[in-house]
């Protein structure tokens, strides 16, 4: 006598072949496969030029003085006033291990958003280019 909750169809076998679909992104649960795929792109390459705030501050650590961790995040300029300067005689160089964390983050916004845009991808909340926020008026 069958299950009474039983469907009457075999129960399905543990050793199923893999799908030849890639699960999806959690990005991209509803894209088409092909912004799917964009949008894995996209991410990867981000992943690439990502800094990474524990390596900042290691340099900032180390290098602080000269500039090490502002060469890293690729502000050059400023890199090159802390390294004839010796960080402001310090303490410029102090006073940026507070903010270390914060350049990190702004840094990977901006490298993130040129990543995206690049190939075409709109996340949600983000700014868009050209486009300007005006308050409601009521």
């Amino acid at each position: 006598m069958p299950h009474p909750h039983s469907s009457g169809l075999p129960a399905p076998s543990p050793h199923r072949a893999p799908s030849p679909h890639p699960a999806p992104h959690p990005h991209s649960s509803a894209l088409p496969e092909w912004e799917g795929i964009r949008v894995l792109r996209a991410e990867d390459e981000f992943a690439s030029v990502r800094k990474d705030p524990r390596i900042a501050y290691a340099l900032w650590a180390v290098l602080g003085i000269i500039g090490g961790h502002r060469f890293y995040l690729g502000d050059t300029g400023r890199s090159i006033a802390m390294l004839f300067t010796l960080g402001g005689l310090g303490v410029w160089a102090l006073i940026d291990g507070l903010f270390v964390g914060r350049r990190v983050r702004a840094v990977n916004r901006e490298r993130r958003a040129a990543v995206m845009s690049r190939y075409g991808v709109v996340e949600p909340g983000a700014p868009v280019a050209g486009r300007v926020e005006r308050p409601a008026h009521p």
